[in-house]
């Protein structure tokens, strides 16, 4: 076989790939839709009372004055503004504010807050470890208790009671 016999061997297979790559594009791509707009976040969850609270760096009882979502965020962020009532756990005066950061895209049986709402918290303080970062639920389903006629209820999801020593420091039964 000669050089040129083997060149144009060589050459009809790589245009005979290139063809079947576009004809595979031209069939596949009209059935690729376009991704619905979503996100995802991976919280841990903790199956005991000790557990869950534990992992938080703040707990506190308050009302939510604000919630404010980032339409152009990708993570769908939302700050919720709380107007401490009391702390169990961790700095956070009576009558002072702060703000937490959650995903608020997050489907599933979970207590999300609204503003109005009163709600015990169990926060992540990332601004401990990390600067710039707001205080982040522990989890999703586990970080809002909704409190209603003086208790703290969980949601949903959440099977996991507080302890009543915590109970008793927010004033809630």
């Amino acid at each position: 076989m000669t050089r040129r016999t083997r060149v144009l061997r060589w050459t009809l297979g790589v245009l005979a790939m290139a063809a079947a790559s576009v004809v595979a594009i031209v069939l596949v791509a009209p059935r690729i839709t376009a991704s619905q707009p979503g996100c995802a976040a991976d919280y841990p969850s903790y199956p005991t009372t000790a557990e869950l609270e534990a992992s938080a760096d703040l707990i506190l009882r308050g009302t939510v004055t604000s919630v404010v979502e980032d339409p152009d965020d990708p993570l769908s962020t939302a700050i919720a503004t709380i107007e401490v009532t009391a702390t169990a756990k961790g700095t956070a005066p009576a009558g002072s504010t702060v703000e937490i950061s959650y995903t608020s895209c997050a489907t599933g049986d979970w207590t999300e807050p609204e503003a109005g709402g009163e709600y015990v918290v169990l926060l992540d303080d990332s601004a401990d470890r990390e600067e710039d970062w707001l205080p982040t639920p522990v989890n999703l389903d586990q970080g809002f208790y909704g409190v209603t006629d003086g208790h703290a209820v969980a949601g949903p999801g959440n099977p996991v009671a507080l302890d009543p020593a915590t109970l008793q420091r927010l004033g809630l039964s």
